[in-house]
């Protein structure tokens, strides 16, 4: 076989691949998560897994997996068997499919081989991006086929806040949260399509810098479907009247040009050029803060009849999710069992934050699990951003980063999609793998 016809080969299973984790978030009833089970036997067979020993044998690789599986068991034991709580309710199946689902996409972030996948470094962008569009397709799908049957075309908002699936007109209507979150990371996409405009202005204005036709293509092609993805969340997030994707959107694009400010930067002194760059800003911004202000408040009222504007001029950034939180801390201790006994201010359903959720829901002990396998993401994620990696992977894993993080701080994540949940454990998963494969790419240099 020759190397072109090799290469083809390789990129038609990669594609194959991109498509089956694409399906896992599209939410179609069964095969969705039939996918689930299938996608790691596809990309195993293709040759892009791996089980490096010196991986699973971290501290931090075992006792992620140590408390995320107990963590799982634990709390939808209380969840199914003990209180019955929400849709799952005493289901037996949805048990142990849940369990499954959470678990084995986070097993399969660490068993993703980037030395043999192909577009590295970028691949790493490829997968997450992959599974992440699943989910933001499926809640523009809905949202349009809803718009469509009441007859309204357009720029609409849906007063109700929920729509039904794409998949099932007359299931049960999906809740605004439940939808928004698949939009954080739509809308988080912004700051890496920023970074590659930045990319293109660069490759334009220096001659000196040389990239093969390969490069440029997946630079091209990720350009366009994370344009494309954004662009979707966004007329999702106005449709439902959503404000935080708003402010996800815009932390993704700040994030994005100081990360831009810091890899595109040349000169022989490039701290004082960049104390320059960011006191010319402060005080660009400080002298027109009246008019800024003024011109986004006129945007929110021009967006005043379809929603989104009104929403945030009566309420702001304001949320009684902050009282919630406080209630739920408060009581703990007199309910270290959960049963959604802890009385909520305000006949809140919930505390709407991840881990007090949790509490809320089945104590104490899933809570400390929880937060102990998100700590033990932060030396993977701080290792991983000091590394040399790709200035364009760094934007995207601190703009994804948000997404999930602003998710977890202020949406019941796991009572209204655990997919999604799962789907964050894959990114951490790959994170770790990705930075152990890097550093043994980087080791090699280093040695020839």
């Amino acid at each position: 076989m020759s190397l072109a016809l090799k290469n083809i080969t390789i990129q038609i299973k990669f594609i194959i691949s991109l498509l089956s984790l694409f399906v896992i978030t599209l939410t179609i009833p069964r095969i969705s998560t039939l996918f689930t089970l299938l996608t790691p036997f596809i990309l195993g067979a293709f040759g892009f897994l791996s089980w490096p020993r010196k991986m699973f044998r971290s501290w931090i690789t075992i006792l992620s997996i140590f408390s995320l599986s107990l963590f799982s068991v634990i709390n939808y034991y209380f969840v199914v068997y003990e209180y019955q709580l929400g849709d799952i309710g005493n289901d037996n199946t949805r048990f142990f499919i849940t369990i499954f689902v959470i678990n084995i996409l986070y097993l399969l972030g660490l068993s993703l081989n980037f030395k043999k996948i192909p577009f590295f470094p970028l691949n790493i962008i490829l997968v997450n991006t992959a599974i992440f569009a699943g989910g933001v397709t499926f809640v523009f799908l809905s949202i349009v086929k809803y718009l469509s049957s009441s007859f309204y075309f357009g720029l609409v908002q849906i007063e109700e806040r929920s729509v039904p699936s794409f998949w099932s007109s007359l299931a049960e209507p999906i809740n605004g949260p439940s939808l928004d979150i698949y939009s954080y990371l739509g809308l988080s996409m912004s700051g890496t399509v920023i970074f590659f405009l930045f990319i293109f202005l660069n490759l334009q204005k220096n001659a000196k810098v040389k990239q093969n036709f390969i490069n440029q293509s997946i630079n091209i092609f990720l350009f366009i479907v994370l344009l494309f993805l954004t662009t979707l969340s966004f007329y999702s997030s106005v449709s439902l009247g959503a404000r935080t994707p708003i402010l996800v959107l815009v932390l993704s694009i700040i994030s994005s040009l100081i990360i831009v400010s810091f890899g595109f930067i040349k000169s022989e002194n490039q701290l004082v050029a960049r104390i320059l760059i960011y006191v010319f800003l402060t005080t660009v911004f400080l002298f027109l803060y009246d008019v800024i202000v003024e011109y986004i408040e006129s945007i929110f009222f021009s967006l005043t009849d379809i929603g989104i504007g009104s929403r945030f001029i009566e309420q702001g950034m304001d949320s009684l999710r902050y009282a919630s939180w406080q209630a739920a801390i408060s009581y703990m201790w007199e309910f270290p069992f959960g049963g959604r006994q802890i009385p909520l201010p305000y006949g809140a359903s919930s505390p709407h934050n991840i881990w007090l959720d949790q509490l809320y829901d089945a104590g104490i002990i899933p809570m400390i699990l929880l937060i102990t396998f998100h700590l033990l993401q932060l030396p993977i994620i701080i290792n991983l951003l000091a590394s040399k990696i790709s200035l364009t992977v760094r934007v995207f894993v601190v703009c994804t980063l948000i997404a999930f993080g602003v998710a977890f701080m202020g949406t019941p994540v796991l009572q209204a999609n655990y997919v999604y949940f799962a789907v964050s454990c894959f990114f951490f998963g790959s994170l770790t793998r990705y930075i152990f494969d890097v550093e043994k790419i980087n080791f090699s240099d280093r040695l020839r």
